[in-house]
């Protein structure tokens, strides 16, 4: 039961996750390259702040030694980079910085989460959206790639 109440929550942040940053963009409230990492700091702070939660409630049970939230926090500061960048309109360099370390301790975090299934499929897409990110101008890109050229 408690596993499909996690699958649940999983499809319904993936669906906010692109949801929320599609129509920020079509708001003008952020910018085209922005889209995808709104969606991993939404997938960030979603997955990241429920994972967080279990594994302090397993520390305080004893299931877990309390080192184990360290990992846990990792997502969350990658998220809170990810939306730095977002809110900050940062570019250049420091973009990339950014993004590649938020990438880098979505990564890292992996072993934090307490559901292996759920934190495979959470930190593959957040990775490939901070990564995708890193793209200035997605919709040239996209034109061509498109198989109607």
């Amino acid at each position: 039961m408690q596993a499909i109440a996690i699958f649940g929550i999983t499809l319904v942040l993936m669906g906010a996750a692109f949801a929320i940053p599609v129509s920020a963009v079509r708001s003008r409230a952020i910018r085209d390259h922005d889209t995808p990492v709104l969606g991993a700091v939404i997938l960030e702070f979603g997955l990241g702040g429920i994972n967080l939660l279990a594994l302090a409630w397993f520390a305080i049970t004893g299931e877990i030694s309390v080192s184990g939230i360290g990992y846990g926090t990792l997502p969350l500061i990658a998220g809170v980079l990810g939306l730095r960048t977002v809110l900050r309109k940062i570019n250049g360099t420091l973009r990339s910085v950014h993004l590649l370390i938020a990438a880098v301790l979505t990564l890292v975090g992996f072993p934090g989460y307490f559901a292996p299934p759920v934190a495979g499929l959470v930190t593959m897409i957040a990775t490939s959206l901070y990564l995708g990110g890193l793209i200035r101008n997605p919709r040239t890109l996209l034109r061509t790639l498109d198989p109607r050229n």
